[in-house]
């Protein structure tokens, strides 16, 4: 067999239902080497098949029509992976398959990474392709597709995000409530519109109950509810409701209980705050509190998600410049570094406003570290002093960098882009170095 298993191993479907609705599937790159009617092939299999040679028409492609899958030809020179990437930052709902030159252990991995649903070597027929892409075609049939609540929450390859994601589009399936847990700015409201929008209620309303932004008019729980029947209702940071709301939230939940509420809603909630001690204190309802949590879901901050840091910046920096009618600069390694090291208190949301405000400002087509805010810039790393000693029969150097190496890698859990950014080194530098050193990623 020339391809890998899957990103969650799923075994192919036992049969395939040529009489389905076709899936759309984009053919990107150069297919070369590729078997020349895969095409046809596809077609026969029941998919509605997309060309597009460049990442321009790739990217047209998508925008026009929501695509289920894509397959994208890798070369030599490693461009299919790059715009994988892209790919997985503009519409992280497409299962994206990589035909890739050169197939080794570490090049597959690598590509899941990068957020590949499934990795094939090259020569590739269509018996090697048929069966990921059917399997492919069958996840994109039965999920529900938890894609439009914003890039805020729905871009990612990192094990939190990809948990988090996995609880929403099971929570989305049914109409229990949800309490979305998770720091300000790391996009609960976004999230809390894509399960409604993957959810049985899509169709229905989806309205919002904001204490922090009532203005001077008091919430009406009651008719917010209304407001919302046949769809949901988003209680945002529930613990600033005053006490008399909860128990109006209350009341619809339990009414919900026995059969479809009066106004058939669904309840959504988030908090910033822990819930259960603030219960504990008196200051908020503890029946009210086990009723919104029926499913919780934890939103990790952005500082727990670094390897999703450079896809979402990608992607803003994209959507600024398009909303601003410019070309979007890229960012340099020294400037990603500094991005990585930063904390970003204000989560998702910070991080957002930053590369908007570099968008705008950008005079040059690469954003450099003396571009960045100042925040940022102080944030840099800085080399401390090496406390060791040097030993009087001499040292290796090559024992001191490979020591350096291992535990950059190490650090970044094996993440070899991110240990080259650390040390001030390429990738291809790093890798050269870790074969020198026979060094392998734990």
């Amino acid at each position: 067999m020339t391809h890998a298993a899957g990103a969650n191993g799923e075994q192919m479907p036992s049969r395939w239902d040529p009489d389905a609705s076709p899936v759309r599937l984009i053919l990107c790159g150069h297919l070369g080497g590729v078997h020349r009617g895969l095409d046809t092939d596809l077609r026969d299999a029941g998919f509605s098949v997309v060309p597009a040679l460049t990442e321009s028409e790739v990217r047209t492609a998508i925008e026009a029509e929501p695509a289920s899958v894509v397959v994208i030809a890798d070369g030599e020179d490693g461009v299919g992976l790059d715009l994988l990437r892209g790919i997985v930052a503009q519409a992280p709902h497409v299962l994206a398959v990589l035909i890739a030159a050169r197939g080794s252990i570490e090049h597959a991995v690598e590509a899941v990474k990068a957020g590949a649903y499934d990795y094939v070597a090259r020569p590739a027929q269509s018996a090697d392709l048929l069966p990921v892409l059917r399997r492919a075609a069958e996840r994109a049939r039965r999920e529900p597709t938890v894609q439009s609540g914003g890039p805020a929450t729905m871009i990612g390859v990192s094990a939190a995000w990809r948990h988090m994601v996995e609880v929403a589009k099971r929570a989305a399936a049914t109409d229990a409530a949800v309490l979305l847990r998770g720091e300000a700015g790391s996009g609960k409201r976004s999230l809390a519109r894509a399960i409604h929008a993957a959810s049985p209620r899509a169709h229905g309303p989806f309205v919002v109950a904001d204490e922090l932004a009532r203005g001077e008019e008091p919430l009406d729980i009651d008719s917010l509810s209304a407001e919302a029947a046949g769809g949901t209702l988003y209680v945002h940071e529930s613990a600033a409701l005053p006490l008399p709301q909860q128990e109006r939230l209350l009341r619809i939940l339990r009414d919900g209980e026995n059969g479809p509420a009066p106004c058939g809603v669904r309840v959504i909630a988030s908090s910033g705050q822990n819930l259960m001690g603030l219960a504990a204190q008196g200051k908020f309802n503890e029946a009210l509190y086990y009723r919104l949590s029926v499913i919780p879901i934890d939103l990790p901050p952005l500082r727990a998600r670094q390897e999703d840091l450079p896809l979402l910046a990608r992607h803003f920096l994209l959507a600024s410049a398009q909303r601003h009618g410019r070309t979007a600069p890229t960012i340099s390694d020294d400037a990603m570094a500094c991005l990585l090291s930063h904390g970003w208190p204000g989560n998702v949301a910070e991080l957002e406003a930053t590369m908007e405000r570099l968008t705008i400002l950008a005079r040059k087509p690469v954003i450099g570290v003396e571009d960045l805010p100042p925040e940022l810039r102080r944030d840099q790393p800085v080399l401390p002093r090496l406390r060791m000693e040097l030993p009087e029969q001499g040292i290796s150097l090559d024992g001191v960098e490979r020591e350096l190496i291992q535990r950059a890698l190490d650090r970044y859990r094996g993440n070899q882009t991110h240990a080259a950014r650390y040390l001030g080194i390429s990738r291809k530098t790093l890798i050269y170095r870790m074969e020198k050193h026979r060094l392998r990623s734990r």
